[in-house]
């Protein structure tokens, strides 16, 4: 019963923010940017740019869809 009246009472953002997995985005305990930046990999990795050529001329050749 309680549960159904604080469903009602609190807003879905609230839950949404409750609920939210924090498998992405930024979080973790580093010392410095450098320190965070060495734990990581992103856009700067090599193979990023050689990969998005390959799914491009995928497309371009009519081998995927998109």
């Amino acid at each position: 019963m309680i549960r159904k009246w604080l469903k009602f009472l609190i807003p879905s953002i609230v839950m949404k923010i409750i609920r939210y997995d924090y498998k992405y985005g930024w979080h973790g305990d580093y010392k410095d940017w450098a320190d965070a930046l060495a734990k990581s990999n992103g856009y700067q990795q090599d193979d990023i740019l050689d990969k998005i050529k390959a799914a491009a001329l995928k497309v371009k050749n009519g081998e995927a869809a998109f």
